[in-house]
């Protein structure tokens, strides 16, 4: 027995458990009652009334072959041939035998090619909701690889940060006090203006090397919270850089899961580096509301740009960045708008609920 065959027979014992497919087969037999009832009473004012019945045949083989494809519609429209037979043999003769039998073959056939498109329509649905199941699959594991990924570039960050504020940075503390107890002894003019020059040189690179291991992992936020890193972060910004930054809050602050809270932060960090970078804004609010959603908004006056083309800008630095900044909001189930126009400035406001830690969290 070949396979569709076998595929056939298991889909129609299937059907047979199925009521409405008996609830057809039913009807069937109504019409056949009927068909024999009027071959049975008709008289020559009606000749043509006894094939009625047949014609509405149609109605159970076509229902079938909808709802229940080819092993519904062709075992129905024979069965309904096979209960026409005794009319057939006992009150038809000479031409009607085939014409009624041309009417069979063609309910056939019609119930045959309405079911064989239901199957085939079918198919490309179950075919369909296969691929978008695998590509949900295939997304969710690639969403968990970025997830991961971003909490391993964190981990090493944090180490990172440790190292140069617990190794690098004391080493040349370490460095400093020597060329200080060094141009103490030294007496030419000249050569204690060359020590004072390399000390300056090393004093820059300490507040270098201090400021990128701030970047890297701010103690500030894990050890006062969210507030504290982005005041650092405004201050710190302010200070170096001229730009008018300030920073607002509203509500009563509080802290929020770790993983919460860095996100966050690295979207305020973004943010700023941007209107820093690339928007030469000269002033930057930051606004931070503790409503019973948390939500951070980064504005600034600097020229804008287009955030249709940044997002798919793969290969810049600033649209890596957006690609971040919307890759975190996502992992911590936040929403995040960018909102810019050139020359009119740039905002950014991200906003976590608990509905959305809690979705997040599943």
């Amino acid at each position: 027995m070949s396979d569709r065959a076998v595929t056939f027979l298991g889909r129609f014992r299937m059907r047979l458990r199925d009521p409405r497919f008996w609830v057809i087969q039913a009807l069937v037999i109504a019409i056949t009652i009927a068909h024999g009832v009027l071959e049975v009473t008709h008289n020559d004012d009606l000749p043509d009334a006894v094939l009625l019945p047949v014609s509405t045949y149609f109605i159970p083989v076509i229902y079938a072959a909808l709802n229940f494809g080819v092993e519904g519609a062709v075992p129905t429209a024979v069965w309904a041939s096979f209960l026409t037979v005794p009319n057939l043999v006992l009150w038809h003769s000479g031409a009607e035998r085939p014409g009624v039998t041309t009417q069979f073959l063609l309910l056939i056939a019609i119930g045959y090619v309405v079911a064989r498109r239901v199957d085939l329509e079918t198919a490309a649905k179950d075919r369909a909701e296969a691929a978008n199941a695998r590509l949900s699959r295939a997304q969710a594991t690639l969403e968990e690889y970025v997830r991961l990924a971003v909490d391993a570039q964190e981990e090493e960050r944090k180490r990172l940060a440790r190292e140069l504020h617990d190794d690098t940075i004391q080493t040349l503390v370490v460095a400093k006090v020597d060329l200080d107890a060094v141009a103490d002894e030294v007496h030419p003019a000249a050569t204690r203006a060359r020590l004072e020059k390399v000390k300056a040189i090393l004093e820059a690179t300490i507040d270098s090397v201090r400021r990128f291991s701030r970047d890297l992992r701010p103690a500030l936020l894990d050890d006062l919270g969210l507030m504290s890193a982005v005041e650092w972060l405004v201050d710190d910004l302010r200070g170096r850089t001229g730009i008018e930054a300030q920073l607002h809050t509203s509500g009563e602050p509080r802290r929020l899961e770790p993983k919460d809270e860095l996100r966050l932060f690295r979207i305020v960090q973004e943010a700023l580096h941007n209107a820093e970078r690339y928007a030469e804004a000269s002033a930057v609010e930051v606004c931070v509301d503790f409503g019973e959603d948390v939500r951070v908004t980064v504005s600034d006056d600097g020229r804008g740009f287009d955030t249709s083309r940044a997002f798919h800008d793969r290969e810049s630095a600033r649209g890596l960045g957006l690609l971040g900044m919307r890759e975190r909001a996502k992992l911590s189930g936040a929403s995040l708008s960018i909102e810019s126009e050139p020359s009119a400035g740039t905002s950014v406001t991200v906003a976590l609920g608990s509905a959305d830690r809690t979705a997040a969290a599943s």
